[in-house]
């Protein structure tokens, strides 16, 4: 983990963040005995490091590691995220939720590629740990419009895109109830209507979700109520 945190060697880089991953997702009894050492090192701040380090790269134009070691990351925070002792460990970080849904915002699908997938997967999984979470992204329209344009990504990985689903409705559900009028609600609306063909696209091609349908009809009532 101090090679993760440290090297200025990318290839070194790679190879400590895959090793962290492998730990991560290893069998139970070998996290058992792994994860508290590594979380009582300090992993979260070193995964939120590593994030900061990536996304400044990418927004200089110039990723010093490509997308692996970015996706590596990712993968490992949603590894996390999945385990009962430490999910809200990483919940309640703010910092790497913010960094997280940055990859998505300010990034997308088209710079970045899968990691948007994996960031989408990770904030669906740190929202349903902690709810309130869902405040730092609710009236992001780029937010909301790169997570959209992953649904074309998603639509062979049912895990993926359960997950997108999840985010969305989260998000659709709350704004379709609430009260609050301004321009930054008009923004979402006018990003569902760009987008409502991507929308309608994975809708009919997954027929047989409710669970999709009832987000969609969060979505209806949303640009209805507008």
């Amino acid at each position: 983990m101090w090679i993760a945190a440290n090297t200025m060697n990318s290839q070194l880089l790679e190879k400590s963040t895959e090793l962290l991953l492998a730990m991560v997702e290893s069998r139970k009894e070998e996290t058992s005995i792994l994860l508290p050492s590594l979380m009582h090192l300090g992993l979260p701040e070193v995964l939120a490091d590593l994030l900061t380090c990536e996304i400044t790269a990418i927004s200089e134009g110039t990723p010093p590691h490509g997308d692996g070691v970015l996706d590596t990351v990712l993968q490992i925070g949603e590894a996390l995220s999945l385990t009962d002792e430490y999910s809200a460990q990483l919940a309640s970080n703010k910092e790497i939720f913010g960094l997280v849904c940055k990859v998505i915002s300010h990034f997308g699908n088209d710079e970045v590629g899968p990691p948007c997938i994996t960031a989408a997967v990770l904030v669906a999984n740190l929202l349903a740990e902690q709810e309130k979470l869902i405040d730092e992204i609710l009236y992001d329209a780029n937010f909301l419009n790169n997570l959209l344009e992953l649904l074309p990504s998603a639509s062979d990985d049912p895990g993926a895109r359960n997950a997108l689903w999840s985010l969305l409705g989260r998000m659709f559900g709350i704004l379709a109830t609430s009260k609050e009028m301004g321009p930054c609600r008009r923004d979402l609306v006018s990003v569902l209507a760009r987008q409502s063909v991507l929308i309608a696209e994975d809708l009919d091609e997954h027929r047989d979700d409710d669970n999709d349908y009832r987000s969609a009809k969060w979505c209806s009532y949303l640009m209805i109520g507008l």
